[in-house]
């Protein structure tokens, strides 16, 4: 698998792009390839595939304008790591579209490719060598045309100011950004440990004490994101990378959202509810509905588009009910079962049956019998797989509080996790080994097709780290 920031996997459903919004209907789920025991699965009748369609929302026809596009809303988040005393940053002046600075001057002839080490439509990830401090990157190459072309650039500028912004250890750390003529670019730090994804594929299924580690650092890492008032709506194994001791970071920030800044405004909600057999009045209605639903629950601010990946995506976010932080401990809880059961709960060969399943899942929900799990284990699945109300780790259950205090986490030291030593350690042979990674041989570095050259377009993107 190895799509390091998710550049090979199919698109999620999201709002910004109708086109991607269709995929999670006609792609394959990731974890499909991951082998299965032989265990029966809940059967979901087939006539239900009406209820589906009118759980689901409607394809939208709506496409947005490049200026529409480029008109992005302002990211609130909350800074709370009190550590960052030792970085700090610098962009590109607002309102510039590309100032001259230490930052803008970065250019791709400052980076020696290695190998490329992850391909998709978006563009490629490459290993890469900075000269001047001979340290080795990943570097997310894209291009622009095509961003432009699928309504992908609020995504990338999203993820980019989410990782400036971010300074916690459970975060992948962004280094630099640029851009030339015919590409973006985003320099990381290497995770050569790959992604989740490749070590549960590899080691079918892990053991509970395996498994205890990494959702108690999965854990840290949901609520590092949750504490910047961002909901990351994409958890899954392979946005989850080991560093070099085998540690967990998150990527892939595309898709978050600002928990109470932009949920609630009438265009974010309406953006969500322009679809093709929906009139004005049904929208002003669908408003209506949404802000007593949102009332009802004590004006809890809540998000209303339908983003996640087959397999992981929690079912309130299906049926567009409305949801909050609860969405990603759904998601926690899907790759708790992956680990121990080898499998995700809902898992079936057609993508349209694990989302019926996955907004049914009171009665197709099964822990096997034949995989010996502790009680514990079991208990803290039912309490992440569950109905948004009752989940583990909102607020209304208790918050992260009753996640970290469950039985099942007994010995877990959370203060120090990071410094103890993490069951898989990567067996690196230089600081440049990709072992862990795809082998892209057979592809060469993506080249410069359509020139775009409106670079205030992608205004106010160069970035530099700067370390004490």
């Amino acid at each position: 698998m190895n799509n390091f920031l998710s550049l090979q996997s199919p698109d999620p459903m999201e709002e910004e792009s109708p086109e991607v919004e269709d995929s999670i209907l006609d792609s394959p789920q990731t974890s499909n390839s991951c082998p299965m025991h032989n265990l029966a699965t809940s059967q979901v009748n087939h006539s239900s595939s009406n209820e589906l369609a009118t759980a689901l929302p409607k394809r939208s026809i709506t496409v947005a304008s490049s200026s529409r596009l480029i008109k992005e809303q302002p990211l609130r988040i909350r800074i709370t790591n009190p550590h960052n005393n030792s970085t700090d940053v610098e962009t590109e002046p607002v309102g510039s579209a590309h100032t001259p600075s230490s930052a803008s001057t970065l250019s791709i002839s400052d980076f020696e490719t290695l190998r490329i080490i992850g391909q998709g439509s978006s563009g490629q990830v490459l290993l890469v060598r900075h000269k001047k401090s001979n340290t080795v990157l990943a570097m997310k190459k894209m291009s622009k045309s095509h961003l432009l072309k699928k309504n992908k650039v609020h995504q990338v500028r999203l993820e980019r100011d989410v990782l400036i912004h971010s300074h916690n250890p459970w975060i992948v750390e962004l280094l630099y950004s640029f851009q030339d003529v015919y590409f973006v670019y985003l320099l990381l730090e290497y995770m050569p440990g790959g992604d989740l994804m490749t070590w549960l594929i590899n080691k079918n299924i892990f053991t509970e004490a395996e498994t205890k580690f990494y959702i108690a650092e999965l854990v840290l890492a949901v609520e590092s994101v949750h504490k910047m008032n961002l909901v990351h709506r994409d958890i899954k194994p392979d946005n989850i990378l080991l560093d070099g001791q085998g540690h967990l970071k998150l990527t892939d920030f595309g898709l978050c959202k600002s928990y109470d800044n932009y949920a609630n405004t009438p265009e974010a909600i309406a953006s969500d509810c322009i679809t093709e057999e929906k009139s004005l009045e049904q929208i002003t209605k669908n408003l209506e509905s949404k802000k007593d639903w949102r009332l009802k629950y004590r004006n809890r601010q809540l998000l209303y588009s339908t983003v996640g990946s087959p397999g992981y995506i929690a079912p309130e976010v299906l049926l567009k009910k409305g949801y909050g932080f609860e969405c990603d401990w759904w998601s926690v809880g899907v790759i708790m079962y992956e680990m121990l059961y080898g499998i995700t709960p809902f898992f079936d060969e057609n993508p349209v049956t694990i989302l019926q399943k996955t907004i049914h899942w009171a009665r197709c929900l099964r822990f096997p019998k034949d995989v010996p799990v502790s009680a514990e284990a079991v208990a803290l699945m039912k309490n992440l797989l569950c109905d948004m109300s009752n989940r583990m780790g909102s607020e209304e259950n208790g918050g992260i509080s009753a996640i970290k205090n469950h039985p099942f986490f007994s010995g877990i030291q959370w203060e120090t996790i990071r410094k103890e030593r993490a069951p898989f350690r990567p067996e690196l042979d230089s600081d440049s080994d990709a072992k862990y990674f795809d082998d892209f041989s057979n592809c060469t570095e993506q080249s410069p097709t359509t020139p775009f050259g409106d670079l205030a377009t992608f205004g106010n993107f160069s970035f530099k780290r700067h370390r004490n």
